[in-house]
């Protein structure tokens, strides 16, 4: 990452695993797997 301040890289970090948790869960209630 550029030289963003370390509390909004965290930020950042923090919003994208959520945003990846939430398709994954999302893919889980559907029956869907990613990888299919």
């Amino acid at each position: 990452m550029s030289r963003l301040p370390l509390p909004v890289q965290k930020k950042i970090l923090a919003l994208r695993e959520s945003e990846g948790l939430g398709r994954k869960a999302v893919a889980e209630r559907l029956g869907v797997t990613e990888k299919e």
